[in-house]
């Protein structure tokens, strides 16, 4: 070590090793060689690669082992809820992005043959906005100026924007889905912490819990992109049925982090349940609320 680099470039602390003491900043030269900097990116690569590997296994068979092992300190050989929780929310929305064909865009047309609940409605007012095989959007025509007087004048805009460009509605739930969801993952951890107000667990221990076990939800996602994408209609029409795998992953995770027995496990795991889905409807309502008046 050079007298130039006996203290911390980031905290001022002085320096007894490779490492700083006080902060843990890596004590490296940045005016490196291009050999020395590709040698530092292999080693973080490889480093994460290790660590994935070690995550694997207990991530997709054992839930919530990554929770218990990150909470009792064992950290070291295992992806962090973080990094996992962005890794695959990553994965999922490059991949459906990468997946969706030009001829899944939407088709917008008039809906003839409503449904018996839309019959006050003439058909001719009703544009449907759907998907192949996926989501259908219903919008009325509003000439009466009912909905600016209910909803404000930025939500009819945006309901007048979606009838001349429909693809803008879909576009924007694929923009704004990631930041929907990791505002979720606190709240999903307050459900947790008021369900098992009497454990000893701290809150960002229900943090962690929820960061591992949305990451799980969004490798299904994945799946379930994947296995629709191959053309065959044996795999793709038996593609949701993976979306069982979800509740079996949290009921398993819940059982092992909190060790309460299966029974009580089961009611909190259908508690939290209904409320977390009321959550989810809350939020889809209000997130397409927004979308349509920001349009």
């Amino acid at each position: 070590m050079t007298d130039e680099k006996q203290f911390c470039e980031n905290c001022g602390s002085k320096l007894t090793g490779e490492y700083c003491s006080t902060c843990g900043q890596h004590n490296v030269e940045m005016k490196l060689p291009f050999k020395d900097l590709l040698k530092e990116l292999i080693e973080e690569v490889l480093s994460f690669d290790s660590r994935l590997f070690h995550s694997l296994i207990p991530f997709l068979i054992k839930p919530g082992v990554l929770t218990v092992e990150y909470i009792s300190g064992k950290r070291a050989h295992y992806i962090s809820p973080f990094k996992m929780f962005f890794f695959m929310s990553f994965l999922y929305f490059f991949t459906t992005a990468l997946v969706e064909k030009p001829d899944e865009k939407l088709q917008t047309q008039n809906k003839l043959g409503v449904d018996s609940s839309l019959t006050p409605v003439r058909a001719d007012s009703i544009i449907t906005i759907a998907r192949k095989g996926g989501t259908r959007l219903t919008i009325w025509k509003d000439d009466s100026g009912l909905v600016e007087r209910k909803y404000g004048h930025r939500f009819a805009a945006g309901l007048n924007k979606l009838r001349t460009n429909p693809q803008l509605f879909f576009d924007g739930l694929h923009d704004h889905t990631p930041q929907v969801v990791f505002l979720l993952l606190p709240v999903f951890a307050l459900l947790l912490k008021l369900i098992y107000l009497r454990s000893k667990n701290y809150y960002i221990e229900h943090v962690v819990f929820s960061f591992y076990f949305h990451s799980y939800v969004y490798l299904i996602l994945l799946l379930i992109v994947l296995l629709n994408s191959t053309g065959w209609p044996f795999v793709s029409n038996y593609a949701d049925v993976l979306f069982l795998a979800i509740p079996v992953n949290l009921y398993q995770g819940m059982k092992r982090v909190y060790r309460q027995t299966g029974g009580k496990t089961l009611i909190k795991f259908s508690i939290i349940t209904c409320m977390y889905g009321l959550v989810l409807v809350v939020a889809v309502i209000a997130a397409v609320f927004v979308l349509i008046s920001l349009l």
